[in-house]
């Protein structure tokens, strides 16, 4: 066998394994995407159904465990959940509730913060370029009214001998 059949032996051989691993990485990865993006449907549909059965509380939590901008959050998601905390936000500042009010207005802040800090991220990291601290300001999702709810409720409960 010559030198060139030998080599190109060795490169067909070697065409084949690395198709094989390309396959094999591809092939899996497609596969969790597509488990992923099933798994979002399915969340998705069941906070549709919660909603519909005014169980706002648990919805909050399903979307609350879909929110994570390093995974790629779904489109909608942090409206959706935002909007629905300040329907309970609402309730709870009627019946005197403040604590919850807080806390999910804290929440609130962290996922804006977290979600803007991706979007940052993936600026820098695919457009090699580091955009201003206000850059996203338009896309935030937190209001003025959630810093009114926030305000209230911290107020409410401030101790009236301090």
């Amino acid at each position: 066998m010559s030198d060139d059949s030998l080599e190109q032996s060795r490169r067909a051989r070697f065409g084949k394994q690395l198709e094989r691993l390309r396959h094999e990485v591809y092939g899996a990865r497609s596969g969790e995407l597509q488990e992923r993006q099933r798994r979002r449907e399915l969340d998705w549909q069941e906070v549709r159904r919660l909603i519909g059965e005014d169980r706002v509380e648990a919805a909050v939590q399903i979307l609350l465990s879909m929110c994570h901008p390093q995974d790629g959050a779904p489109p909608g998601v942090y409206k959706e959940v935002f909007s629905r905390m300040r329907e309970l936000n609402k309730e709870d500042a009627a019946t005197k509730e403040h604590k919850r009010v807080i806390e999910r207005v804290t929440t609130m802040a962290r996922l804006d913060e977290e979600m803007t800090s991706a979007s940052r991220g993936t600026f820098r990291t695919l457009h090699n370029f580091e955009v201003p601290a206000d850059y996203f300001e338009g896309y935030l999702n937190l209001r003025p009214a959630d810093a009114r709810a926030l305000r209230d409720a911290a107020s409410a409960t401030a101790d009236p001998c301090a």
